[in-house]
């Protein structure tokens, strides 16, 4: 009796998310820009303090969002 596999073993598997993530995530980010263009002010008012983001930036996260 010949015994085929029908599914990847976990660690192929693995192989294929991990190559296929990279791809996700600039999919990911193009959509968000698209949405948002202003990604980089978003980023910063995650990282930053909301006075240093409308001082230096202009950008009120509170208004604008995150």
């Amino acid at each position: 009796m010949k015994r085929t596999l029908t599914k990847y073993s976990a660690w192929v598997e693995g192989l294929g998310v991990l190559r296929r993530g990279p791809s996700k995530m600039r999919l990911a980010l193009a959509r968000i820009r698209a949405q948002y263009g202003e990604l980089q002010l978003r980023l910063g008012a995650l990282l930053l303090d909301q006075s240093v983001m409308v001082r230096v930036f202009g950008w009120d996260p509170d208004v604008e969002g995150y």
